[in-house]
């Protein structure tokens, strides 16, 4: 048997001091992770300080007047995050309560893949709570990594060697555009390429987004510059910009049998069809094999689920 005892002989570890070390990692600064309470800011302070002389180390550091967890706290944060999944797992297992789970993905990804699957995804006979969060992939990358979720849909290349995955399917994408908004303009599908993504008005999700960014790149190349006009913060946002009849878009194939084609036309442009993201679902491995079993079994029901 381990000797624990010398955990307790010196005083600094407690499990309050962890779960504080705990909030100010999701919260990044003292006063929201005390809830804006000015007075409970300071006793969490005090707590990570205790918690810091403990261990021998600085636990956090400031950046940019921000309170972050420093690199050697970030291990301490991973495994406190996994004991008490851990512990809350056991504690639900006794009771029959449900065991939670979290995924996170693309705003577009859970309105077109996820969201139609929930039935066969997570039905009431399961004794699982699952909550979806509407992420980018650079932020499900740094919420995997730091434990605070348990699944992501990302692209393929945006995987770092830390994570398990397994591939979902491909992707592609296609412009499609307002059959009269073509006409007014005086476009035809079969016009250059240039022609078309320079004189059309386009709706992008928001800057910065995964396809816009790798047309954008891929356009430059060609020294084409596509007519962006619009950007909205949402998926559906998006797509009822389109419906509204001013403005095309580039829309994956899972998202686009959302667009009634009775109204829009399908453009295959080589520059926009040979962008092709592979998904995977993807998880720390450590954080999903040291829970109960139920853990593994739900991410082989994810997998099975999800997959296009």
């Amino acid at each position: 048997m381990k000797d624990f005892d010398s955990l307790i002989q010196e005083k600094g570890l407690t499990i309050e001091r962890l779960i504080a070390l705990l909030r100010v990692a999701n919260a990044h600064n003292l006063l929201d992770a005390a809830g804006g309470d000015r007075k409970r800011a300071m006793v969490i302070s005090k707590m990570i300080h205790e918690l810091s002389k403990f261990f021998g180390t600085e636990l956090t550091e400031r950046v940019d007047n921000t309170l972050r967890i420093s690199p050697n706290g970030v291990p301490l944060v991973q495994i406190a995050e996994d004991f008490f999944a851990r512990v809350l797992d056991f504690k639900r297992s006794l009771g029959d309560l449900p065991l939670q789970f979290s995924l996170g993905a693309g705003e577009s990804i859970l309105y077109s893949l996820v969201i139609p699957r929930l039935l066969q995804l997570h039905s009431n006979e399961q004794n699982i709570t699952l909550d979806l969060h509407r992420r980018w992939d650079p932020s499900i990358i740094a919420s995997l990594i730091n434990h605070s979720l348990d699944f992501g849909i990302v692209a393929k290349e945006h995987l770092v060697p830390s994570l398990a995955n397994e591939e979902l399917g491909t992707t592609t994408y296609a412009m499609y555009a307002p059959t009269a908004l073509l006409e007014k303009l005086g476009l035809s599908p079969s016009d250059p390429e240039e022609k078309l993504l320079s004189t059309l008005p386009f709706v992008s999700q928001h800057r910065g987004a995964f396809f816009q960014n790798r047309l954008v790149q891929r356009a430059a190349g060609a020294n084409i510059r596509v007519n962006f006009k619009l950007y909205c913060d949402s998926a559906p946002a998006a797509l009822l910009s389109m419906k509204a009849g001013g403005y095309a878009g580039f829309v994956h194939s899972l998202a686009a049998p959302a667009l009634d084609m009775k109204v829009f036309t399908r453009i295959d442009l080589p520059m926009v069809t040979e962008v092709k993201p592979t998904l995977v679902l993807a998880w720390i491995p450590n954080r999903i094999r040291t829970r109960l079993p139920e853990a593994e079994a739900f991410k082989n029901h994810l997998i099975k689920t999800l997959r296009f």
